[in-house]
């Protein structure tokens, strides 16, 4: 069957491994949250919030990131079956293997530009002078020896937190994978939309949505998991420009301005956070809802052009069910349960952005009386 033939952005060996990967990253960091690894010299790094707060946050939407390839799968079994795009059985082959070699190149690309910084941002906070030392090789034209100049620092830094940054670069490199396959699949869909592609919105869809329902999910699901390295970026640049310092007891201290050297390297993330989001998600929901609009108003024109004294008494009661149908049909392609979650997620780090540009003193006073209201 052409089913068979509708390609998976990732392969189903690949998956495994890295699902594998992330659970047992969270297993080992939720050991040493409990503090057995301080047995064997693992430091519990309780206090450290940006450290747990990383993985807390990267680590449930990495999970969740493994679904998108079974819902791209699905997306295009139905858009075909359903009609909801019609175009020739060439089209669609040729298609599934532009799909394939686009899903590769764009997954290696991403993975290598955000593991790439990642790096930059270990280059700044942990290894001070890579940057440097790259700078000048760049500019003297001279040869970089940066492997061995990455393992003497690795090797000078205790056991526990050279792991910690080689899995963090780890982390960096899938979630760039992840990025890069949403990216793809979000062209793909955006792909569909061309000229020799005849579009049928079917008003009485199961879906309530004429049948666009899971291209337009998709998509939404791309803005949110999208969304998630940018919001926690963010939020940590938001802190480190507050600088709120409490106290934890006797012996700690909760401080933010620590994290200060690590503002460029989330920056630059951010940036890179940024582009992501346009292609996963803004310009190819932009497409669905476009093309949905178009088809939503041609269904209202021909129904509304529709003489109903011309018609069987059967015929005038299915035109009056499907336009009743289209009038219950709403103006995005987005199943209500996901429409409050991507736009929260979305507008979240420009939110944070303005308000620290708008509002730091009184933002500081808020945070440091909520903190302290906790921490008491």
């Amino acid at each position: 069957m052409w089913q068979d033939d509708v390609p998976l952005p990732t392969a189903r060996a690949h998956t495994i491994l890295m699902f594998v990967f992330v659970v047992s990253v969270a297993l080992l960091v939720f050991i040493q949250w409990l503090g057995i690894g301080e047995k064997f010299g693992v430091a519990s790094n309780r206090h450290d919030l940006m450290y747990y707060t990383g993985f807390l946050v990267s680590l449930p939407a990495l999970l969740a990131s493994f679904g998108v390839d079974r819902r791209f799968q699905e997306m295009l079994i139905q858009v075909r079956e359903d009609g909801v795009v019609r175009v020739s059985p060439a089209w669609w082959d040729k298609s599934y293997k532009e799909i394939r070699k686009s899903c590769r190149r764009w997954q290696i690309g991403s993975s290598l530009f955000v593991g790439l910084a990642v790096l930059f941002t270990f280059d700044f906070a942990v290894f001070p002078g890579i940057s440097g030392y790259i700078y000048e090789c760049m500019i003297q034209s001279n040869p970089c020896d940066l492997g061995p100049r990455y393992l003497s620092f690795l090797w000078e830094l205790p056991w526990s937190f050279g792991l910690f940054v080689l899995i963090s670069i780890a982390f960096g490199f899938l979630v760039g994978q992840r990025l890069g396959t949403m990216a793809s699949t979000s062209r793909a869909v955006k792909a569909l939309f061309v000229e020799e592609a005849v579009l049928k919105l079917q008003p009485r869809h199961d879906d309530q949505l004429g049948g666009f329902s899971r291209m337009g999910s998709l998509i939404a699901v791309h803005g949110i998991l999208a969304a998630v390295p940018l919001v926690f970026l963010t939020v940590w640049l938001f802190l480190i420009s507050l600088g709120i310092e409490q106290p934890l007891g006797d012996e700690h201290m909760l401080s933010f301005d620590r994290y200060s050297n690590w503002s460029a390297g989330f920056l630059a993330q951010s940036i890179v956070a940024l582009l992501f989001i346009f292609v996963c998600f803004i310009r190819p929901f932009a497409t669905v809802q476009t093309a949905y609009r178009i088809e939503l108003e041609k269904e209202k024109k021909a129904a509304g052009s529709v003489f109903l004294e011309e018609l069987s008494k059967a015929q005038r009661a299915q035109h009056v069910s499907t336009s009743e149908a289209i009038r219950g049909l709403p103006s995005s392609p987005v199943v209500p349960s996901l429409k409050f979650t991507f736009t929260v997620s979305n507008a979240a780090p420009y939110f944070l952005l303005a308000a620290s540009m708008l509002l730091p003193e009184e933002l500081k006073l808020l945070l440091e009386g909520v903190l302290s209201a906790v921490i008491s």
